[in-house]
């Protein structure tokens, strides 16, 4: 009986303990929620930043892959060589005449000239103009009067040479500026002989030019 009662206490004990001991933590355990739980009074905050990082910051550009466009093949007909229409020259002795009123046109061969004749032609100019005979003609006299008072200038002169050599008519072209001197120039040009003019070797008439210059020399100033 005894041993059974020493059992029942030691199990008592140990209850007792136990409780004692859960009583004590629990006590423990309010203290530090205390301590670490703040005020209901007191707020904090936690702050948190996002960084972005450098990689994220640059744009993603989107890579394009560019398609292949079909490319059209447009079929040509071959088209033969166009016919070469040859021209044939006209021989030099063929005369090409137009009708105008009915637009037809008619050829006519012109007679072969002979090349005797083209030679002399060539060797010999169609027209040979008129020279005057220097030589042989007198010069215009320098008046007086134009002398003393200093009249120089050119007179230019219209002349009609005859088949034989002598003066038809002469006509005043371009004045010196002095009419004593341009009546100088005139009757004595009327005067002169001249190499008659020539077409093909044979003398005709013809109307030359010729200038008369009347100009003095410093000892003839007054």
């Amino acid at each position: 009986m005894e041993g059974i009662t020493i059992q029942r206490d030691l199990a008592a004990a140990f209850c007792i303990a136990m409780v004692i001991h859960g009583i004590v933590a629990a006590a423990d355990i309010r203290t530090v929620s205390s301590v670490v739980l703040p005020k209901e009074n007191t707020k904090q905050f936690l702050d948190i930043v996002f960084v972005q990082s450098e990689e994220a910051k640059r744009p993603v550009t989107p890579i394009v892959i560019p398609r292949e466009k079909p490319v059209m093949v447009r079929k040509t007909k071959s088209l033969g060589k166009k016919p070469v229409i040859e021209k044939k020259q006209v021989e030099k002795n063929m005369v090409v005449r137009e009708d105008m009123s009915t637009g037809n046109q008619e050829v006519v061969m012109a007679p072969p000239v002979e090349q005797s004749h083209i030679v002399a032609a060539q060797a010999k100019p169609p027209v040979i103009s008129a020279v005057p005979r220097y030589e042989e003609n007198s010069p215009p006299p320098y008046p007086r009067i134009a002398q003393r008072r200093g009249y120089e200038g050119i007179v230019m002169l219209s002349v009609e040479v005859r088949s034989d050599g002598t003066v038809g008519t002469v006509v005043l072209k371009e004045s010196s500026g002095h009419a004593i001197l341009d009546t100088a120039a005139l009757k004595t040009v009327k005067q002169w002989k001249f190499r008659p003019g020539s077409r093909f070797g044979v003398p005709i008439t013809m109307v030359v030019d010729v200038p008369v210059r009347f100009m003095l020399k410093e000892s003839e100033f007054p």
